[in-house]
């Protein structure tokens, strides 16, 4: 959990840095980490197909689960 909290920490300070920049840079930065998910793709839709197998076999199907489903079209 506190890997979690450092992470959120992380995140929002990063947000506050950029929510005082120019709109151009703000764009580089949105293109930056798409590119960034566009790269790691398949790492992150491995990661997620293991972290929705653990929640089945944790708690079953439920209306939630459809939720932290990622795929291509997501």
């Amino acid at each position: 959990m506190d890997e979690l909290l450092e992470k959120a920490s992380l995140a929002r300070k990063a947000w506050y840095q950029l929510s005082r920049t120019t709109d151009p840079v703000r764009r580089r930065a949105l293109e930056a980490m798409a590119s960034a998910i566009i790269e790691r793709q398949d790492f992150i839709l491995e990661a997620n197909r293991l972290d929705v197998e653990n929640y089945r076999k944790a708690r079953g199907e439920d209306s939630l689960l459809d939720r932290l489903v990622l795929n291509e079209k997501r």
